[in-house]
Parts: C-alpha cells; structure tokens; sequence
C-alpha cells in the first residue's frame, strides 16, 4: 500500500519536470531570437537593459509572491529559512546563498547583452553551452558532487565542438561572429553556473531542514494524546505540519520560487547598476554613465526599441520562471541540460526570415559540428543517468 501511494507522487513529479524542460526549451528558443532582435535594434545601448529588467522582474516576483502568501501558500518557515540571521555562517538564512546568486545572475545578464548585438543567434545560443563545464566544475568545487569517466569524456566533446563552431564561423568571416565576443560569452556563462549551483543549494537546504524537522516531531495523532489543544492550536498545528510535508503537492514540495526570486531580483536590482557601468568600462570605450542615460533614453524613445524590448522582457521572464522552477524540482544542471535542446531548435529556426536579423542558416560544417556537440550532451546524460543510479543503489 506504500508502495502505491508513494509511486503516483513520484510519477506526477516526474511528469511535472518532464514538462518544465519542455517549457524551458521551448521559451529557451523563443528567448534567443527575442534577445538577438532587440540586440541588433540597440546595438552599443543594449547593456542598459539590466536596468528594466530588474525592475520588472522584481515586480512580477514579488506580486506572484503577495498573492501566494494571501492564499496561504507560502508559510511562515519559509520565510525563516530565507532570512534567518545568526552569529555564525552556518546559522545563517539561505540570503547568505541568494545575495551571491543574486549578483552573479546580473554578471551574466550584463556580460550577454553586451556580447549579444556581435553574435548571431545561433552563436550566442551555442555558447551558452559552456555553463555545462562550468557547473560541472561548480559542482564538484562547492557540493563535492563526483563525476563518472563518460561525463568527464563528453564535457571535453562538447567544449571542442562549441569552439569548433567559433573558427568554422570565424574563417567565414561572418560579420556576427566574433571570435573575442564568442569567447566572452561562453566565459562569462561562469556567473549563471555559479548562480544556479547557488540556488540549487538553497532549495536543497530547505528541503533537508523540513524533512529533518518533520521526522524529530511526533505524529500529530500522538501530539493531541499527549496534549489537550484548543480549535485554533490544532489549526494551527495542522497548518505548521502541511508547510513542513515534502510530499504534499507537486507545487509545494520546496522552497517557494518566488520567493528565491524575490531576493535574488532585489540584489540585482541594487547591483544591476554599478555592474553595468563597470562592465561597459571594461569593453568599450567612452564614459560609461553617459553611455548608459543615452542607451535608456533611445530604449524608451524609439518605438522599434521599445516594442522589440517588450517582446523579450515577457518572453524572457516566462523563460526565468521556468528555469528556477527546474532548478527546484531537479538541480541546476538539470536546468542547463534542458536548454540543449533550444541548440538545434535554434539551429533550425536560424534559416527563417525573423524582423530586423533576416535569416541566417547554417553551413554543412556548422551542421556537423552541432551533431557532434548534441551526441556529447546525449553521452553526458546517459554518464549522468548512470552515476545516479550508482548513487541510489549504494545509499539503500
């Protein structure tokens, strides 16, 4: 009987994650082209939409977050888990994980947008890859995670086929493929692997304290032998036991992800600023602060900035959202391997004829370096699959 009342859970959790990959890949997609067009229309000024972007996507967090606390559907330990304050690191809140992420997730927003206007879209998407290796590294670095020979073989496969693609392009001498900027962002996907593998611990924290709690408490049943408790006590005891459950529900089975990024936006909001402006000094040329009051002035005056602006911001939020849910219910690597299959959807959709970018397929060589990349992704998954299930059968 446990069995079968433990089997759904897992089968809904499995179904549920099987569709935020889908999400992920397929707002992954619609995000590159949105940020390529919007990145063509501001050229030099895109930098500056770090800015609005924390804006509103602090906004919408903390909105969804109002709502969910009126309904009840985010309770009280979570918020002690956030923004606990103690004398020591360890006695600390999850803020001490989240400040970090916070700030790398503006890194790498702004390192992007200043590489996105000199790549093309399959470029840019192409080496976004490399947060692989690094949250590979990460990984091992910062939660002593173990990695099997096949997973070590394919990560090598995959960053020789991304570079690869960088000197097919680059002896093409395509205008949209820099070699210095391809290899800026691909160095810069440093700050999102860090960021996730941060976000990754927080909600595995939460998880490892609730279920920890929950287990050096007696059953209720047992409680309310022991102790004569009023309506309102047993309610709220009922309440406190339903936010400590893992298993509950699909949706409430950990941290909540509005409130992750509730902090993590408000950091970014803080630091989005000084980021900018230290980032565009040490690209480019000229003074950065009127660079940035120029690029906010021609993002909310020309019509075709704006609108292109608005397209993205929703897509890419939607694809945010998707993400950290990912990184919640599986891991941060599991969120990065979902956006490997936007690689060869982006590849596809390159040949159509988008607003302002036109289409830009790709060569036979270009195709035969991707098919090489996509089977070491595919060789990485299966050393993945199979390192966990060496985990699993040596735990039980």
């Amino acid at each position: 009987d446990a069995q079968r009342s433990i089997n759904p859970t897992m089968d809904r959790h499995g179904m549920f994650v099987a569709v935020l990959i889908v999400l992920v890949a397929v707002s992954g997609t619609a995000n590159n082209f949105a940020a390529r067009i919007k990145g063509k229309i501001l050229g030099d000024y895109n930098f500056v939409c770090v800015v609005p972007d924390s804006i509103i996507q602090l906004s919408f967090n903390l909105i969804v977050l109002a709502f969910l606390v009126a309904r009840k559907k985010v309770r009280r330990p979570q918020f002690e888990y956030v923004f606990r304050h103690g004398s020591t690191w360890g006695q600390n809140g999850a803020w001490k994980y989240l400040v970090f992420a916070g700030m790398n997730d503006i890194a790498n927003n702004v390192t992007g947008l200043a590489a996105q206007p000199y790549l093309s879209t399959f470029m840019m998407s192409l080496m976004d890859q490399a947060t692989t290796p690094f949250t590979v590294f990460f990984s091992m670095l910062i939660l002593k995670t173990r990695y099997n020979a096949l997973e070590a073989v394919s990560v090598l496969v995959i960053l020789c086929a991304a570079v690869s693609c960088v000197l097919i392009a680059h002896a093409d001498n395509r205008e949209d493929s820099s070699e210095f900027w391809a290899f800026f962002a691909a160095a810069t996907t440093s700050f999102a692997a860090l960021s996730f593998v941060l976000k990754e611990i927080t909600f595995n924290g939460y998880q490892k304290e609730r279920r920890d709690i929950h287990t050096s408490q007696p059953p209720l049943r047992i409680q309310m032998q022991q102790t004569q408790f009023t309506g309102d006590q047993l309610q709220q005891r009922l309440n406190e036991q339903a936010g400590t459950s893992c298993d509950s529900d699909v949706g409430q089975e950990c941290l909540n992800v509005f409130l992750v990024g509730s902090v993590i936006n408000f950091v970014g909001l803080l630091s989005s600023v000084p980021i900018a402006l230290v980032n565009h000094a040490a690209v480019s040329s000229g003074p950065s602060w009127q660079a940035m009051q120029e690029g906010l002035h021609f993002l909310f005056t020309r019509s075709d900035a704006f609108a292109a602006y608005i397209v993205y911001i929703c897509i890419n939020t939607f694809f945010n959202v998707c993400l950290i849910f990912t990184t919640s219910h599986g891991s941060a690597l599991l969120s990065f391997l979902s956006l490997k299959i936007a690689v060869p959807l982006t590849a596809i959709l390159s040949a159509v004829p988008w607003p302002v970018i036109g289409a830009r397929p790709l060569n036979s060589s270009e195709w035969l370096a991707l098919m090489v990349l996509l089977c070491g992704i595919a060789a990485f998954r299966v050393g993945n699959l199979r390192r966990e299930r060496q985990e699993n059968c040596s735990s039980s």
